[in-house]
């Protein structure tokens, strides 16, 4: 019986080694341009256009200009670049899928990285909020519509506008207006 012991356990670890290293087959039909590696797609972005600010700790104000097409919102939300995370846009993405806290012009809010802010909009005219960074660093901003659509504008205590970099225009996310 001893002698046995050794041999059935030996034998089920290389079972087990054997079916650990097997590779598993993968569907390329099933492959498309959104598949991640977790197993999922976004068949359609929830934005359309991101932008990178350097803010430091602060007030900020966030302008709409103007409302081009007449939207009564804007999703949008800020990711914090030098985190860990590797695919912003994807983050992006299941941030912006959960629809975010809305606000109304006017209100004030603390801008937190990986979180989601649905921004009431004039449908004519101009929108304005305040809100506040803690914690200095660069920010990917990505929002629901092209932010040149409303000619968005973020201005810090000085009224210094702040400039966006590495900006990325987004296809694949459909609303009511067409443009």
């Amino acid at each position: 019986m001893k002698r046995l012991f050794p041999l059935v356990l030996g034998t089920i670890l290389t079972i087990g080694l054997i079916g650990c290293n097997e590779k598993e087959a993968v569907n390329e039909s099933a492959i498309g341009e959104d598949t991640h590696a977790d197993d999922h797609s976004h068949d359609e972005l929830p934005f359309e256009w991101a932008g990178s600010y350097e803010l430091v700790a602060g007030t900020y104000s966030l302008e709409f200009k103007q409302n081009e097409f007449g939207d009564e919102t804007m999703l949008l939300t800020f990711i914090k670049e030098d985190s860990n995370i590797k695919d912003l846009e994807h983050h992006a993405a299941h941030i912006m899928d959960t629809g975010g806290e809305l606000f109304h012009e006017g209100d004030y809010f603390a801008a937190e990285s990986e979180y989601a802010y649905n921004l009431s909009l004039n449908v004519k005219g101009s929108t304005s909020y305040t809100f506040t960074i803690q914690e200095a660093g660069t920010y990917r901003i990505f929002t629901e519509h092209h932010a040149d659509e409303f000619e968005m504008e973020i201005t810090n205590e000085n009224s210094d506008v702040i400039i966006a970099k590495s900006v990325q225009e987004y296809e694949g996310h459909d609303h009511e207006h067409g443009h």
